[in-house]
């Protein structure tokens, strides 16, 4: 790791349903997307580069990069 403090999930905090599904290789359903969308207005997080990689798995299931993965898993919303 690179990162001067890395840091890691809570196994017991909720995940949005994007970010499984995508994580698992499933498809990701607009209502997904526009969960994520709502919750990064409602805290103000920057999600962009989240959605984007969530909006290309929309129809399509496959395999995610190592940084797709990466900046999915760093969208942190709840």
């Amino acid at each position: 790791m690179n990162k001067l403090f890395p840091t890691y999930e809570v196994g017991s905090m909720p995940k949005l349903n994007a970010r499984v599904k995508a994580l698992r290789g499933e498809l990701v359903a607009a209502e997904d997307l526009s969960e994520i969308q709502t919750m990064a207005h409602q805290f103000s997080v920057e999600a962009d580069q989240a959605i984007d990689i969530l909006k290309s798995l929309k129809n399509q299931s496959r395999k995610l990069t190592a940084e797709e993965e990466s900046a999915l898993t760093d969208l942190n919303i709840n």
